[in-house]
């Protein structure tokens, strides 16, 4: 995503509420107003303040998770290098979505309490979500192109393709209820991974970020790939037993 942008600020500053460690007397989560940073320039992934985390949040460092490869080596949010992970839920007062189980990387040093990066931003469609900024955003607003350039057609068309995806699996409360479940990568996560990639070329990121979102790609794909055998394998197993229960009971008859 672009750094330029036409009349739309660029980034915009927020107050959230996120979901804390804390109960109340009726064992319910209290949670806390956040500043939130919604960047929609170079920063790609989301942190949160650890003095937030800790002590507004009072969540233990038991709650932290390892970093991955790429977000040790600050591919993710640039020269910021976190020192952990955590999954937090958080919405917006006046919004009716809440985003459940959101990966921050733990900064030591933030200006904001929470920073929501341009992966995000795409991801949850979050330009478009009532409330959560002033006014709702047009993505062309974002630099996006609709020249005759050919990456710009492919930045756009995967930019369509990912929209249309999260907004299928948003709609099938079924599936969004196993997505909790199943760790490995869902359609939209390579769309959205593919049009990283289109949006880092246009804006020239340097061939080493570029590289390392290319390869986080090809995890992605190797998941899903895995995934579909272990499908395949369960499916031809549960094939396997049903003929087996069956011949059983004729056997039996």
């Amino acid at each position: 995503m672009s750094a330029n942008t036409t009349d739309t600020p660029l980034p915009w500053v927020e107050n959230v509420v996120v979901v804390g460690a804390h109960k109340d007397e009726n064992n319910h989560p209290m949670a806390k107003v956040a500043v939130c940073t919604i960047d929609t320039g170079n920063m790609q992934g989301d942190i949160v303040s650890k003095d937030f985390l800790e002590n507004q949040l009072g969540f233990p460092k038991s709650r932290f998770r390892e970093l991955k490869g790429t977000e040790k080596r600050g591919a993710v949010v640039g020269n910021n290098i976190p020192e952990a992970a955590i999954h937090l839920t958080w919405y917006h007062k006046k919004g009716s979505r809440a985003f459940h189980d959101m990966r921050f990387l733990i900064a030591p040093h933030s200006d904001a309490d929470l920073v929501i990066g341009a992966q995000s931003i795409w991801k949850y469609n979050l330009l478009t979500v009532p409330y959560l900024m002033s006014k709702n955003v047009a993505k062309e607003q974002v630099a996006m192109s609709t020249g005759n350039n050919k990456k710009d057609e492919g930045w756009a068309s995967l930019g369509r393709n990912f929209n249309s995806s999260h907004i299928e699996l948003l709609g099938i409360e079924t599936r969004k209820r196993r997505a909790q479940d199943d760790k490995r990568p869902k359609e939209y996560d390579l769309d959205a991974k593919r049009f990283e990639i289109c949006t880092a070329e246009r804006d020239n990121v340097s061939k080493e970020l570029l590289d390392t979102i290319k390869e986080q790609l090809e995890e992605l794909i190797m998941d899903a790939k895995c995934g579909v055998e272990d499908s395949e394998r369960a499916a031809d197993s549960e094939a396997q037993n049903g003929k087996a229960a069956d011949e059983k009971k004729s056997f039996q008859l």
